[in-house]
């Protein structure tokens, strides 16, 4: 009896539990959720007793400490296949990031080991645009004197992107997730109140401008105070904007698979020049995704009024950070790497646009092997507010690095990584006879690996049990084992909105150990004539 790898293409010779002119008794002691083939074959089989008795564990380690990783990037974006625009392969980026106004910062924050527990963490584009309030529906919500009097008090702060919408809630979608639409509608009305946000708006000169109300109307639409319509004329500067839906309905909402449908009622209240067109929203085919008021010249909201300009951002790296690119709304970067401020020709200005749009390259000097600590400061265009300075995520060049055997979606921006890493480690292995059979068990992999030892093919594992027997590629002594784990793509989906992204686990989970067994010799097999 032969059992044929189909994952490293050996064929070995199975132990049998009895065999009569019946049939063949085989015990299974494999996963349930793998396949396997046997074949039969002439010869004299290896019955189970005799392969188990003499079987003798003679060496056992557990495999700890760091190991040497390498990122190899397999998302190639060119078509657009994993994100809107299309563009070049898609490896470690930093995606998510703790932020606060440099105002309210302490001198000490770009230290690596100041506490930023306090500091909102946010997604690259969305950003802090209103101060949201909520009463409950037996308040008095009558008239302008009690919304005004409820906006001067402290409230929460609502943040959205004026592409992606409010974050996880883009409105309802097909299978799968993000169909190529967005909500217009970023105030959600689904509390079960009044519900009332307060921001500013900037006029950039004396002039007649149109407010566009998408979904709900609003039961009061106040401009520094005072009930507006449609068409107003606006001074140069800024403008309190208060807007309150009276009564709003209760509506739960949670995330399901299949079909995604999210009925909730919205709305929206955008500012536009008098001479502006209302952008088109974009067709569910077209080459991007985003509200239609992306495509427009709207008016930026600032719930600062241009105050705050100055904002500082921490992220950790990927093991091994060697260049940074960075796409930012504003000027004056400064930045620095473990507490290290970078300067000179390491901070390089690529390119800058009309807009405020500044592209920078970013050389670490000297490079750390660990995850190291970034930290840098912007001063925002006002309207661009939060991680919304951050135009795009900030892509990150590496080369070797360490890392521990484990979840590699806790280690920084490796949380939104999917690709492939290479783990490489020697291990010395006491003598080795030609009997003794040698397992590398990998414990847990997040999704698969492909395995080699001294530089020699092991095999492919795609699933549990993540055990590979090396005994035709191990020595005596020290020993190179290099494992390349592929992760799924739920790292990558983790900002995208949809119910399948999963739990975002990845890489070399472990426990990882060493076993060699003293084997009994296999009879050797006579064909039958």
């Amino acid at each position: 009896m032969e059992l044929w790898n189909a994952s490293d293409g050996t064929i070995i010779d199975y132990p049998v539990v009895r065999q009569t002119e019946e049939g063949t008794w085989l015990l299974l002691e494999k996963e349930s959720d793998n396949s396997y083939l046997f074949v039969f074959s002439p010869g004299i089989p290896v019955f189970l007793p005799e392969y188990r008795k003499e079987s003798i564990q003679i060496y056992h380690t557990a495999i700890t400490g760091v190991w040497e990783t390498e990122l190899l990037p397999t998302m190639d974006n060119k078509w657009g296949d994993y994100r809107f625009p299309a563009s070049d392969m898609i490896g470690a980026e930093a995606r998510s990031f703790k932020h606060c106004a440099a105002a309210l910062s302490p001198d000490n924050w770009m230290n690596p080991y100041f506490d930023d527990s306090g500091w909102k963490e946010s997604i690259y584009g969305y950003g802090e645009q209103f101060v949201s309030y909520f009463k409950s529906a037996g308040e008095s919500m009558s008239n302008i004197s009690d919304v005004l009097a409820e906006s001067r008090k402290p409230g929460k702060i609502l943040e959205f992107s004026w592409q992606f919408g409010v974050f996880d809630n883009p409105g309802s979608q097909g299978w799968h997730g993000l169909k190529g639409k967005v909500s217009d509608g970023f105030f959600i009305l689904d509390q079960g109140g009044h519900q009332i946000y307060r921001s500013m708006v900037y006029a950039p000169a004396k002039d007649n401008y149109r407010v566009e109300v998408c979904g709900i109307k609003p039961d009061f639409l106040l401009v520094d105070g005072k009930a507006v319509n449609e068409n107003l004329l606006l001074d140069q500067g800024w403008h309190q904007v208060v807007v309150a839906y009276i009564g709003t309905p209760k509506t739960e909402f949670k995330f399901q698979k299949g079909a995604y449908r999210d009925f909730r009622e919205r709305s929206a209240v955008v500012f536009f020049p008098a001479s502006s067109l209302t952008p088109e929203k974009p067709s569910t085919y077209a080459k991007v995704i985003s509200t239609r008021w992306a495509l427009g010249d709207h008016l930026l909201y600032d719930p600062y009024g241009g105050d705050n300009l100055m904002w500082n951002y921490r992220f950790r790296s990927a093991p091994g950070t060697e260049e940074l690119e960075i796409t930012v709304v504003g000027q004056d970067l400064k930045i620095w790497h473990n507490g290290k401020e970078i300067t000179g020709k390491n901070v390089q200005l690529l390119s800058t646009d009309r807009s405020g749009i500044c592209k920078y390259r970013v050389i670490i000097s000297t490079p750390r092997k660990d995850a190291g600590l970034i930290a840098f400061s912007v001063r925002r265009k006002p309207g661009y507010q939060g991680t919304a300075v951050i135009c795009e995520p900030i892509k990150i060049k590496t080369g070797k690095g360490i890392l521990e055997a484990g979840n590699w979606s806790e280690t920084g921006a490796l949380k939104h990584y999917s690709g492939g890493m290479y783990y490489r480690k020697e291990v010395v292995i006491p003598s080795i006879k030609s009997n003794n059979k040698v397992i590398l068990d990998l414990g847990e992999v997040n999704a698969s690996c492909e395995v080699k030892v001294n530089g020699q093919d092991v095999g492919i594992v795609m699933g549990s049990l993540y055990t590979v027997d090396i005994s035709k590629q191990v020595k005596s002594g020290k020993n190179h084992i290099e494992v390349l784990v592929y992760s799924t793509l739920s790292n990558h989906y983790q900002i995208i909105p949809t119910p399948y992204r999963g739990d975002g686990v990845a890489g070399l989970l472990g426990p990882v150990s060493l076993t060699v067994w003293e084997t009994p010799s296999l009879k050797t097999k006579v064909p039958v004539r």
